[in-house]
């Protein structure tokens, strides 16, 4: 299907938030399908938000003392959701500007996120 993509396009264009190392993309996308590697041209806008505006945090209980652990057996534990959206209901009144919560999988945010709403 992409080689039609290729083969039909004057231009092809690859937009993404995560996508480095891009030479695999190319490899696999490109050069398998004999595009020569001069009609490859890059462009980067490095991170959009300033490293000073990042901050990762490390949250082994919540505000009701429940571990918060997401792993294989707790993947459909309800206490970990409510003690999650119980932690985001706390933090993010108190982040000037707002913050952007970024979940590994999408049915860990539709079960979070009802829980930030109440």
């Amino acid at each position: 299907m992409f080689q039609e993509v290729v083969s039909e396009s004057r231009s092809v264009v690859l937009a993404g938030g995560t996508m480095q190392p891009f030479e695999e993309f190319t490899q696999q996308l490109f050069s398998a399908l004999g595009v020569d590697e001069s009609r490859v041209h890059l462009f980067s806008c490095g991170h959009i938000v300033d490293k000073s505006r990042i901050r990762t945090l490390i949250v082994e209980r919540g505000p009701s003392n429940e571990v918060v652990q997401f792993s294989f057996k707790d993947r459909q534990n309800e206490i970990v959701f409510a003690e999650v959206g119980r932690i985001l209901t706390n933090v993010i009144p108190i982040i000037p500007g707002g913050c952007v919560v970024s979940f590994l999988r999408m049915t860990w945010k539709t079960k979070c996120s009802p829980l930030c709403q109440s």
